[in-house]
């Protein structure tokens, strides 16, 4: 008997230690995915402003060219997607047909020597590649973000921390050149 009233303070000990770890790492998980949202907030916000610049980009270079007309609508159009979607997957998406867009008017404005010569083009060009660099480093500390806390949920005792408390991979990675995020399950 006098056995068992040793090991009665022992257990609670691990029981409370068990417990301190158990809210501290839970306490963390949700810190890192509150990292991530504010990451992207800060990455919605790059691409925001990048389309606004694309938009004027466009108005700037259009100019009665057929070629630009269809552009513009298409940038319209995408800049419409970015603008309605709702999720980072949506979000990066549109952003990739943004930048498809914005490709084809660069590569036709090459071309056009009333534009390569239009200052308010040049400028408006220039402030584009200035927030296509915004849009870099807030994706890559978008990136970073994700992947700390995808890590983290994977590692013990934060994998059985998450998996009690329901914290799931998020696999909305922005890629180098804004393609699709990859793909659940493909590592």
């Amino acid at each position: 008997m006098r056995s068992w009233l040793i090991w009665i303070p022992v257990l609670l000990a691990a029981g409370i230690a068990g417990g301190i770890k158990f809210a501290h790492v839970r306490q963390d998980l949700a810190g890192q995915r509150e990292a991530i949202n504010e990451q992207w907030n800060a990455v919605s916000e790059a691409l925001d402003r990048r389309a606004e610049l694309v938009m004027e980009l466009a108005e700037s270079a259009k100019h009665g060219s057929r070629l630009h007309d269809r552009i513009v609508r298409d940038l319209s159009t995408a800049r419409a997607a970015l603008s309605s979607a709702l999720t980072p997957v949506e979000k990066i998406s549109a952003n990739a047909r943004i930048s498809a867009e914005v490709a084809k008017l660069l590569a036709s404005s090459e071309g056009d020597p009333t534009l390569r010569k239009d200052e308010e083009f040049q400028r408006v060009q220039d402030e584009l590649g200035d927030q296509d660099n915004e849009v870099a480093v807030a994706r890559r500390k978008y990136n970073e973000s994700l992947e700390r806390y995808n890590t983290s949920i994977q590692m013990f005792p934060d994998n059985v921390v998450a998996g009690v408390s329901r914290f799931g991979r998020i696999d909305a990675y922005f890629t180098t050149e804004g393609g699709p995020p990859i793909p659940k399950g493909q590592f």
